[in-house]
């Protein structure tokens, strides 16, 4: 293989942080049990600077990292919104291999994904980001366009971030912590790339009416005026049965808008 890579153009080898021993090997715990340390003790010694992530913590040692994979109902995301932080520390680290919606009462995956699986998934990654002390990354499943949404749009440090209402007030995420990020049925996390001074606001609803949000931005403020991405498929549609299909793949799109602050604040109104 490393001659492979080098006639095609790569003299150097890649460098590998993380190696995955097994797949879905909560199938098979009685023979896991032994798979595991057999190939994670020889191979951790041999490369100490790779995360050997395993695929079940089920009849083994406690592993550097496990592999999560998710295919429940778009409600059972929205109830889990607060998982990963409910996980005591220290424990594994996590990696989301697989995680996608499938409505109640199905055998089988959706054969198109709705808007509600997009948004019921985009509030459990909002969780991901919330404990990224533990989550390691996530990979694939998921609808593309609010994967498309969250991986381009990816800070480095969690921000503290506060949610009120006339009724209601809490504060989320300290600077490089873990809070609540949730206020009624609106869902959210504050971050920053700091490379490019970017700060990213992420904000997922699941509430049946549109959502107004005011966001005012304390103290470290650069500029009046930002972009926003609406995942969207219009008004007065029923997200559980809207979907991308080949005959109509522009159901469910992201809309791109400008976005400038009056009096300090930049208001977004969230589809419902």
């Amino acid at each position: 293989m490393g001659a492979l890579r080098k006639h095609l153009g790569r003299s150097q080898p890649f460098e590998i942080k993380y190696i995955k021993i097994g797949n879905e090997d909560f199938v098979a715990t009685s023979s896991y049990s032994y798979r595991w340390p057999a190939f994670y003790n020889a191979l951790s010694r041999r490369y100490p600077n790779i995360t050997f992530i395993a695929t079940t913590t089920t009849s083994i040692p406690t592993p550097p990292a496990v592999d999560d994979h998710d295919y429940p109902s778009s409600q059972f995301f929205i109830d889990n919104f607060r998982r990963y932080e409910k996980i005591p520390r220290p424990k594994p680290k996590v990696l989301i291999g697989e995680f996608a919606t499938r409505e109640a009462g199905s055998s089988d995956s959706l054969f198109y994904p709705t808007m509600r699986g997009a948004i019921a998934e985009s509030v459990y990654r909002i969780g991901f980001e919330r404990n990224s002390y533990i989550i390691i990354g996530v990979v694939k499943s998921t609808s593309y366009l609010a994967q498309k949404m969250f991986g381009a749009n990816l800070g480095n440090i969690v921000l503290n971030s506060t949610a009120t209402n006339s009724t209601m007030s809490h504060e989320s995420v300290q600077e490089g912590g873990e809070g609540d990020g949730k206020l009624g049925n609106l869902y959210f996390i504050a971050t920053k790339h700091t490379n490019s001074n970017t700060l990213i606001i992420k904000l997922a609803s699941v509430d049946a009416n549109d959502t107004l949000v005011n966001i005012q931005i304390q103290d470290s403020i650069t500029t009046s005026e930002g972009i926003i991405y609406i995942l969207t498929g219009g008004p007065g549609v029923d997200p559980s049965t809207l979907s991308n299909t080949i005959d109509n793949p522009s159901a469910v799109s992201i809309i791109t808008k400008l976005i400038w602050a009056v009096a300090d604040k930049f208001s977004i109104i969230i589809p419902s």
